[in-house]
This record gives structure tokens, sequence and C-alpha cells, in this order.
């Protein structure tokens, strides 16, 4: 199929790192933000029954464990945080490591998001917390999965149909630009994670009905808000209207 074939075209893009950069040829460094990204394509792809090659697989994941090593120096810590985060979330989706390995560094992880203690700290933001409340839930870190879900529940900002859930990383320009963030991707992620954790929150239809009012002729705005906005829905019909 073509979505196999274009997955071994990435294999052959694949540094020795295990993980992945922006320019080949020209600067082959390991970039933290694509290599987190590409390696959730390869578990969602193995997930959903499409043939992933397991060496690239296992070298990505390797990587992701590792990957705070890969960070440039001056990286903001929100984007760090916000990185190790979704890393955990994927690395806890593929199920390769030991839940009690993951919990730990959840735990740890979100001490320094400042939700264990149930203190906001400088590099708090809802899509941080959102991704580290799903590798929470997946690897059953209870402690910590319910201050997360008690914080993201308290920044909705609800109208009597719809829920969204601003965010930002600062002020930091360099911060937007690594990130790619956008308020509807936010909210995709958090519906992502309000349904694991939390599936019969009225927040839940809530959060979908006001990712939609957010579409456009039938998408959002770029390619990060479609991508997400589908995972989360896909996420909606498996836990609700699948048959």
């Amino acid at each position: 199929s073509w979505l196999s074939t274009q997955l071994q075209r990435l294999e052959t893009w694949q540094l020795p790192s295990g993980g992945f950069g922006w320019w080949m040829r020209l600067c082959p460094d390991t970039s933290p933000w694509l290599t987190v990204h590409a390696t959730h394509v390869l578990v969602r792809a193995k997930a959903k029954a499409i043939s992933v090659s397991e060496g690239m697989l296992k070298n990505a994941l390797t990587c992701c464990a590792n990957i705070e090593r890969y960070f440039e120096r001056g990286t903001p810590e929100s984007c760090k945080v916000a990185l190790l985060a979704k890393a955990l979330m994927v690395r806890a989706l593929a199920a390769t490591v030991s839940k009690d390995q993951l919990r730990k560094e959840v735990e740890a992880l979100s001490e320094r998001l400042g939700t264990h203690g149930g203190t906001a700290t400088s590099c708090w933001n809802l899509e941080s917390a959102a991704f580290l409340l799903m590798a929470a839930n997946l690897c059953d870190c209870n402690k910590v999965a319910v201050a997360l879900l008690r914080a993201i529940c308290n920044h909705a900002h609800e109208t009597a149909e719809t829920a969204t859930f601003p965010t930002s990383y600062g002020d930091d320009h360099a911060a937007k630009l690594l990130m790619i963030h956008s308020n509807q991707r936010t909210d995709a992620i958090v519906l992502m994670a309000l349904i694991l954790a939390s599936p019969q929150s009225p927040l839940v239809v809530k959060t979908m009905m006001g990712l939609f009012a957010h579409q456009k002729k039938g998408r959002w705005s770029n390619t990060q808000e479609n991508v997400w906005a589908l995972l989360a829905i896909d996420s909606y019909f498996q836990m609700f209207e699948k048959v």
C-alpha cells in the first residue's frame, strides 16, 4: 500500500541515533520534536495493523527514551517538558517498557511540570498536562492522573455547549516555532486525554463540539490541527460508537 511504502521510505531517513532530523544531508542532527512525532506515527500505524519495521520502531523508541540529550542549548523549559511528556505518552502507548519504569518517569516529570504537589510552574501548559495524563493512565499512575485531570478540567473555558482549552508556551517566539502550537491542536490533545482518563465527563462531548466549532470547510487550519483532530475523533468513535 501507499502508506507501507512511505513507512519504508521513512526508515531510509532514520539517523544512527534512532531519531529523525529536518535536513538529512545538510545538517543530520536529531530533532527532538520530529523524532517524537515520527515515532508516534510508527506506534499508531502498528496499532492499526499496518506493517512497520520492528528495527526502526525499536531504535526510534530508544531515542525517545533519551530524547533530552538532543535538546539544543537554550531550549525553553516549557518545550523540554512538553516533548518529554509526549515522548512518555508515545512510549506508554507502545507498551514496550514496564509500567513500573514508566510510572517512575511520569512521577518525576509531574513534579517538574508542577502538578504533583498541586502547584503550577512557569513551564505549565495544558498540552504538556494532557500528554502526561495520557501517559499516566496508560501506565496506571493513578495519583498523578487524578491531579492532572483535576488541573485540566479546572482550566476549561466553557459555554453552554462547548469547552475549549486555550494555552500557550509563554511569550517566547522560539517556543511557539519549536512546538508548532495552536489552541485547536491543544483542544484535540486534551480531548484524547479526557476520553482516556474520564470518558463519562461532560467535558468530553463539549470539547468535541468546541473542536468542530473551529472547523472550516471540513478541515482545520493546518496539518497539525487536522492530524490531532482526526486522532481525537477516532478515539471518540472507538470509545463510544464502535459496534
